[in-house]
């Protein structure tokens, strides 16, 4: 009698524990979506008597979505996979042919998420199929000079911007800036890879002219004439270099893409 007074306590146990109101039912969590929502995509016209620099920042992301404005397919490679340009391998007629986008989300996402997002329209509207290669190249590494750094860090966050420079005036980054960010910004500035060997975290104040190498015999313009390489001013106003060696890069090799996008 004590055994079978046993079993049914044992399975009284048994239902408790299995009981909904003790072990209510775990809701999986919604995967997050890595593409957008909608999203009309069309060949760029120019209207007449348009602002010449209505589409100078082409790209422009939200939380909510994005719109491209004017830009070639190959800029929204560029944008879409956080290359330098001359890290694509496309065809000419990608340098020319120009797009509308106008895409929305699900919720609300991140630079990086529109990004991804980005990659997934490209594939699915243009059809594009592409691979990575790797080709030789000079690697930048950026350290900190013995005499330490020239800078002091605070707690203000990234928040620059950077200018190639024209005509006869200097390239430029100025603002706040992550080491992290100061290198992959030197990465487009130099057409080659710069990693950051610094160790150092947080940013810093910057103002950062130099003259870009491809223009360094052309005639500088009166306000920029002490401007020099941009090896000279890191070491001089940040106490940073730059140091060279031979390495790889990875290129993206764009087999194929539609000239037109598939209907919206």
């Amino acid at each position: 009698m004590k055994h079978f007074a046993d079993y049914l306590l044992g399975i009284a146990f048994a239902i408790l524990a299995f009981s909904p109101s003790e072990c209510p039912a775990q809701s999986e969590a919604a995967p997050r979506p890595n593409a957008f929502e909608v999203a009309s995509v069309k060949p760029y016209q120019t209207l007449p008597n348009a602002n010449p620099f209505a589409n100078v920042f082409k790209f422009r992301p939200a939380p909510t979505g994005l719109v491209v404005m004017g830009a070639s397919l190959r800029e929204c490679i560029v944008w879409a996979y956080g290359l330098r340009n001359d890290q694509i391998s496309a065809p000419s007629w990608m340098d020319t042919e120009q797009y509308d986008v106008n895409a929305k989300t699900v919720s609300k996402a991140s630079v990086a998420d529109l990004r991804i997002f980005l990659q997934d329209l490209l594939h699915q509207r243009f059809k594009m199929r592409s691979h990575y290669d790797q080709r030789a190249a000079t690697v930048y590494t950026l350290n900190v000079e013995k005499n330490g750094l020239k800078v002091k860090l605070t707690a203000q966050g990234n928040d620059f911007s950077s200018s190639a420079g024209r005509g006869g005036d200097p390239a430029s980054i100025s603002g706040s800036i992550s080491m992290k960010s100061l290198a992959d910004t030197l990465s487009k500035q130099l057409h080659a890879p710069v990693e950051d060997a610094t160790g150092v975290q947080g940013c810093f104040p910057i103002d950062l002219k130099w003259m870009p190498e491809d223009r360094t015999s052309a005639e500088p313009a009166p306000n920029v004439a002490a401007a020099g390489s941009i090896f000279s001013a890191l070491r001089e106003e940040l106490g940073l270099s730059l140091r060279a060696r031979k390495g790889k890069e990875r290129v993206l090799v764009v087999d194929y893409a539609d000239k037109l996008p598939t209907e919206n």
